[in-house]
């Protein structure tokens, strides 16, 4: 690799999201060691973004301004930046003009690029960029990812993520690419213009020749969104290139789907739930699926009465849908007939009686916190489950897995702030200790004798495991089918 790296910025409108830009480059790298290409792709206000790129960066001599002819579309900007305007030997930062860098960014992403001679595209972390989202999932679905926000969840958790994630596809809107990948592989593929789509393709193309696509989860870039598309043409753009990235690499939205299942890291899942926003809303959930009919009404009632005790409680219940009737005119409570485990709350509760491997495995996909409610004595089922796993995993019991519990809903609450005012390392050992027992692929690798579906869960477990060590797409297209099958089997 590299020490130089051309930092290639192309640009269409918006003259202060330009300029916010740049202005943020020029403050986050080494001005002795790479060098920023500018590219004016002729948008509707070409003069006077170029006036006004011009203004900011007179005198500076690492940066280089060049306009082209025509509009060329965000693909053949990029491709007449590297492949006809800059030659070198340098690594290539492709950078959208909407985008923010931070102090530190791009030697973060050289060095995850340079761990390995195979590794061929790095991504950073931001609050808009599909998978490398940080926070990717929201407990409340209706909250923006600031810059603010991001920053925040970024600042307490990034020293307690894995250096890196290898995914299938890196995100273009700040992408650091080895230069020989692009002399031996090209850049973009004009199928793609004028935009969306083509940093997959180009990601998947260098990944069927061996090389990796990575997040760098100790990097981060704010992206305020495209621009340059609005509205019916974005969508449009969109659907089409989508049916090209589905015709040329068929398995790419179910290995998408395996590296978000098994290849997150817990602590990043539930980031949105760790740290906290301002308001401090949380999201507690009950699962009501197996509770008799008849106790359904009261157990609800119970619940709703919980914002009560703490103003700051959003209580939802999961019932049955033949129940949903029963709770339908219940005033301070959320009703759902649906797990959806990527829905995550900051507390998933199990009342004790309707405890089980499946139902512990619910509340553990959705749950930042997850809690038995109801006597101790009801648990056993699954205390004996995990006790069986013991060979396998080291933990015994229920409260080995750091699920806690609570005899009441008073007591449950107290629960709550206690482990929420934990250290945030703490919280975040409590959920990789949860993971090594009720996360999907750990499962998969248990020895479940006396199951008629044990030798599916090994055959998923190798597949799993193969998958985790590949570093190229193509393995990841061969091994994608697993997870598809892993999941028919945990419904089962």
């Amino acid at each position: 690799m590299s020490a130089e790296v051309v930092v290639v910025v192309p640009v269409y409108g918006d003259i202060p999201s330009v300029l916010d830009c740049l202005t943020a480059l020029r403050t986050s790298i080494d001005p002795e060691r790479h060098r920023v290409l500018i590219v004016n792709d002729c948008g509707p206000e070409v003069d006077a973004m170029e006036a006004a790129i011009l203004d900011l960066v007179a005198g500076d001599p690492t940066i280089r301004y060049e306009r082209n002819d025509s509009n060329l579309g965000f693909v053949g900007a990029c491709n007449r930046a590297v492949l006809e305007l800059d030659t070198s030997d340098a690594d290539v930062l492709l950078l959208n003009s909407d985008a923010v860098p931070t102090p530190g960014f791009l030697e973060e992403l050289q060095r995850v690029l340079a761990l390995d001679d195979r590794n061929g595209a790095v991504a950073p972390r931001s609050n808009n960029a599909t998978i490398a989202s940080l926070p990717h999932r929201l407990t409340d679905p209706s909250a923006e990812r600031s810059f603010e926000r991001t920053q925040r969840v970024f600042a307490e958790l990034s020293p307690l993520l894995p250096e890196t994630y290898t995914v299938p596809v890196a995100m273009g809107f700040c992408l650091l690419i080895r230069r020989q990948a692009i002399r031996e592989h090209g850049l973009f593929d004009e199928a793609f213009a004028p935009g969306y789509g083509e940093e997959n393709d180009f990601c998947l193309r260098i990944g069927e020749a061996g090389y990796a696509s990575l997040i760098a989860n100790r990097a981060v870039v704010f992206h305020a969104g495209s621009k340059s598309f609005a509205g019916k043409r974005r969508n449009t753009l969109r659907r089409a290139h989508q049916k090209i990235l589905d015709r040329r690499y068929p398995s790419l939205s179910r290995s998408l789907a395996m590296f978000l299942a098994v290849g997150v890291d817990p602590v990043d899942r539930f980031a949105s739930a760790l740290v906290r926003p301002v308001d401090d809303r949380r999201r507690f959930s009950i699962d009501l699926r197996f509770v008799p009919s008849g106790q359904v009404r009261e157990r609800a009632e119970r619940w709703a009465a919980m914002s009560a005790v703490d103003a700051r409680v959003v209580p939802e219940v999961i019932v049955r849908p033949r129940d949903e009737m029963l709770i339908s005119d219940l005033a301070g409570v959320v009703s759902r007939t649906h797990m959806d485990p990527d829905d995550l709350v900051e507390v998933a509760v199990v009342p004790a009686e309707a405890l089980s491997p499946a139902t512990a495995l619910d509340a553990h996909r959705r749950g930042a916190l997850v809690l038995v409610l109801g006597p101790v004595e009801q648990r056993t089922a699954l205390d004996e489950y995990i006790g069986t796993l013991e060979h396998t995993t080291g933990r015994s019991s229920v409260a080995d897995l750091g699920i806690r519990s609570a005899p009441d809903e008073a007591s449950l609450v107290r629960e709550v702030s206690d482990w929420y005012d934990k250290p945030i390392d703490v919280r975040a050992d409590d959920l990789r200790r949860r993971a090594e027992v009720l996360g999907a692929d750990v499962l998969a690798r248990v020895d479940l004798e006396h199951h008629d579906i044990a030798d599916s869960y090994v055959q998923t477990a190798r597949e799993l495991d193969a998958i985790r060590r590949s570093r190229a797409y193509r393995a990841a297209q061969k091994l994608s089918s697993a997870a598809s099958r892993f999941r028919s089997l945990v419904r089962r």
